[in-house]
């Protein structure tokens, strides 16, 4: 609270927090993120108080039921995004995606996270969406599909901070880039 330009910092805390806050939510699920801030607000030890970091995080773990320590590391205090690539191409009726990841900064190593895709036929009926949890770069997604695939999408409900770019390839050439 000394740094008053950083504590009032736009793009470092309001809106990084509001987009933590927003990865959070798709992370643990609605039902966990909406428990864990109604048990935050409403704990008594902090009604009048400051409130710090890791009360939040502790609320939020119970809520889920699980350890937020690698996501929090990563988004809050790490730097930077993931930078994805994405390789794909069908054989047959087997879709065959390939991710690679990049960060903007060296604070964090791999940004583990699950992701959503969209995956659309030649036909207005055809489309599928399925989760995935990355946690290693190179990971390789295999789906099999009814339809012929016309175009792949990466987090199709902006559900999370990352930049990408797509690369199709022959069903004959391998996934993996240079």
């Amino acid at each position: 609270t000394s740094d008053v330009s950083r504590m009032f910092n736009s793009r470092l805390t309001y809106s990084k927090a509001s987009l933590i806050l927003h990865m959070l939510r798709w992370e643990i699920g609605d039902s966990a993120f909406f428990q864990g801030i109604k048990s935050y607000i409403q704990d008594p030890q902090l009604s009048y108080s400051f409130s710090l970091t890791n009360s939040f995080i502790q609320h939020m773990e119970a809520a889920c039921g699980r350890s937020l320590k690698g996501f929090f590391d990563d988004w809050l205090y790490g730097e930077g995004t993931p930078v994805y690539q994405v390789q794909y191409n069908q054989r047959g009726n087997q879709l065959n995606l390939s991710l690679f990841q990049t960060q903007t900064h060296p604070s964090v190593s791999f940004f583990e996270q699950k992701v959503q895709f969209r995956v659309y036929g030649y036909k207005a009926s055809d489309s599928l969406d399925f989760v995935e949890n990355i946690t290693s770069n190179g990971q390789v997604i295999q789906k099999n599909l009814p339809f012929e695939v016309a175009r792949v999408v990466f987090d199709p409900e902006y559900r999370i901070v990352a930049r990408h770019s797509f690369q199709a390839v022959t069903a004959s050439e391998p996934l993996i880039f240079p």
